[in-house]
């Protein structure tokens, strides 16, 4: 689209110094030192903005006044702001890319003050495609949450093009999110104010705010040896936007590596309660008895839709202070079984029973000794063979890791700062959609990067994190 716009406001001669309507801050940076034939040419690159714009006028003028023209040309030039307000006008439409079609250099976002949790939290949500992507497509009724949808459809966009997303861009995020009821957002226009946040907060608000469908679970409760107690609420159905998993205390003194496969069994079976109940199908006696309780995940009944499924390390106390003196090695494991979690389901289309697998797409981690400082940076993998870290606060940006060393240190390095964890639930017919071979050498690569990543912790148990760094990706490519 954008070759068409050039295409089409080319002019065939001059344009005239004073165009009609051209609002007098663009006309003067046109006719500036206008004796030199070269200012001429700037005068129609100027103008070519402005006919531009006011071309999409209905698409642009809630975003950008006709004075906000020579700071876009300044921020990223005659071409880059023609670009610019180009796949603004697509994203207004309804656009969205799904992924590139050339290779991509990824850059992420500009760090305009603490708004590193923004920056990582929408680069793991957003940099490829997957199941989220509904949420910046679907309709939205409230004109100020839709607003919020055109923007994050535009970030998303040009982090899928390889654009930076430069302060003018987040900026208008921010007034976005103010305006649909971020109330850690600060009033627009004291951006100096932003203050660091809770990147899980942050998450949870856009579910909410998009209208995110919840995770459907199912609870059962277990008697031992009492078969003869019963209760109406023994099994119920109840839904949750997150699953926030409990790191033991323990795990800080222990050097035993911990797995989210752990976390998750102790979070949906090691529930040990205790409850009233009848005795007898009379309910005539009723008893103080311990229960075990156990849940499980509902799969999305839609065809081959999948689920992401949000996951919180709750390495931090209710008032945001890191728990215990040590950061509690968590393996972030690339690939768990999920038929252990959740209920099987019965295709409709082929009446077979169904399993699934959870597959990490992408972590958000967290520096820091609490949650209101500190520093968030991102991992993100398209198809496991490759995985992306972004950090605002490095140069590049981005980095990419392609090799078994480097990607047995990211791995590493999530296990001691992950805090929020994407996993998306796959069925069984997805896999069986891959080559044999390739399941098999996915399965070989990730075994043997988590062997060696146990490995590593065992030696270097006293030593501390360590943070990937440019020597690992020495041989791939720098993003």
């Amino acid at each position: 689209m954008f070759a068409a716009y050039k295409r089409n406001l080319q002019p065939k001669k001059r344009m005239a110094r004073n165009y009609p309507g051209m609002p007098a801050a663009v006309r003067d940076r046109a006719n500036a030192n206008d004796d030199n034939d070269n200012d001429n040419d700037d005068q129609i690159q100027y103008a070519r903005v402005w006919s531009l714009y006011q071309t999409h006028l209905q698409h642009l003028v809630s975003v950008y006044d006709e004075r906000d023209l020579p700071t876009l040309i300044n921020e990223y030039s005659v071409d880059g702001a023609l670009e610019h307000l180009a796949q603004l006008v697509d994203a207004r439409q309804g656009t969205l890319v799904k992924h590139a079609t050339t290779p991509v250099h990824y850059q992420g976002f500009v760090n305009t003050g603490n708004t590193c949790y923004l920056d990582s939290t929408l680069f793991a949500l957003f940099l490829f495609h997957s199941p989220f992507d509904w949420l910046l497509l679907k309709p939205i009724l409230r004109p100020e949450v839709k607003e919020l949808q055109t923007t994050l459809r535009f970030i998303t966009n040009q982090l899928r093009l390889g654009a930076l997303i430069t302060p003018i861009v987040i900026n208008k995020l921010r007034m976005d999110l103010y305006h649909a009821g971020w109330i850690h957002q600060s009033i627009p226009g004291s951006a100096a104010t932003t203050t660091q946040e809770d990147a899980s907060e942050f998450f949870l608000f856009l579910l909410n705010v998009l209208e995110a469908p919840y995770l459907s679970m199912m609870q059962h409760v277990v008697y031992d040896g009492c078969a003869s107690i019963t209760d109406e609420n023994d099994q119920k159905s109840f839904r949750e936007r997150i699953l926030s998993l409990a790191i033991p205390l323990s795990a800080n003194e222990n050097p035993k590596v911990l797995t989210v496969e752990d976390l998750l069994y102790s979070y949906f079976f090691d529930n040990k309660i205790t409850v009233l109940r009848e005795r007898d199908t009379q309910g005539c006696t009723r008893m103080t008895v311990e229960a075990w309780q156990a849940s499980h995940i509902i799969p999305i009944e839609g065809g081959n839709s999948n689920l992401i499924i949000p996951m919180l390390l709750k390495r931090y106390d209710v008032y945001g202070r890191r728990i215990g003196k040590s950061t509690g090695n968590v393996n972030g494991t690339s690939a768990v079984a999920g038929h252990q979690h959740s209920l099987p389901r019965i295709d409709s289309v082929m009446p077979r029973r169904m399993d699934y697998t959870l597959v990490l797409r992408a972590a958000v981690c967290h520096h820091g000794d609490s949650l209101a400082s500190g520093h968030y940076i991102a991992f993100t993998t398209l198809n496991g063979e490759e995985w992306l870290l972004f950090d605002d606060m490095r140069t590049p940006r981005v980095v990419k890791f392609c090799d078994l060393k480097s990607i047995t240190a990211a791995f590493e390095h999530m296990s001691t700062s992950a805090y929020l964890l994407l996993y998306e639930m796959l069925s069984d017919t997805e896999d069986e959609a891959l080559p044999k071979q390739q399941q098999v050498q996915m399965v070989d690569d990730m075994t043997t990067a988590q062997n060696l990543q146990s490995q590593e912790f065992e030696r270097v148990a006293t030593m501390g994190p360590r943070i990937p760094s440019h020597k690992d990706a020495k041989n791939c490519v720098i993003m």
